[in-house]
């Protein structure tokens, strides 16, 4: 006869709605397994934070003569890296790239020569990472570390106190190129943050 006076650290609530993995619990997903959220769902977090990374592709047609991808920063958010990198150089007249938000479209990374030298297949532009600059650091970045947007009293550094967005932006020269594919992303938390407490 099971123990009705012990509650297991794992166990089923809400007429089995919920789920419940209490203190000393763990869920284990092992090999073969995978957790699926579809589209709509949400991952929450009270009293912890959870660690976000948002992807764009981009994907030379040959018939834009802009492309833009836009990851949307939560207010409260932290950011902890911006990247891009591509897997194919783009091969039309010519290919820019330029990352930053709605104050300054290349706040984080000024034109960056997608052709060629600047950005090779194999490299990764890195905001987290002074080495991983190629010299195309944008106001945001600076020698003496990376500093991000400054609005008095809301942003800094790499906290966002009001909701933003990071903008990747591909110019080409013409509309003649359908090589190219690349990737951004932007890595962010928004932790849950306790009050100090005063004496």
């Amino acid at each position: 006869m099971a123990d009705s006076t012990y509650t297991p650290a794992t166990y089923r609530k809400d007429g089995g709605n919920t789920h419940v993995i209490a203190s000393g619990g763990t869920l284990s997903v092992e090999s073969g397994g995978t957790v699926t959220l579809d589209s709509g769902s949400a991952i929450t977090s009270s009293g912890g934070y959870l660690s976000v990374c948002e992807g764009v592709s981009i994907t030379e047609d040959g018939s834009g003569t802009s492309y833009t991808g836009t990851i949307e920063i939560p207010a409260g958010a932290i950011v902890h890296d911006i990247g891009f990198t591509n897997t194919v150089l783009w091969d039309g007249t010519s290919a820019s790239l330029e990352i930053g938000d709605d104050d300054d479209d290349n706040g984080w990374f000024e034109a960056t020569d997608l052709k060629a030298t600047d950005l090779v297949v194999g490299e990764v532009l890195s905001a987290a990472d002074d080495g991983a600059w190629g010299g195309k650091n944008g106001a945001y970045l600076t020698t003496a570390g990376p500093r991000g947007r400054v609005t008095s009293g809301v942003d800094s550094g790499w906290y966002y106190g009001a909701a933003s967005e990071v903008i990747f932006l591909v110019t080409p020269g013409a509309a003649d190129g359908s090589a190219g594919r690349s990737f951004g992303w932007v890595r962010y938390s928004v932790p849950t943050f306790v009050a100090s407490t005063n004496v």
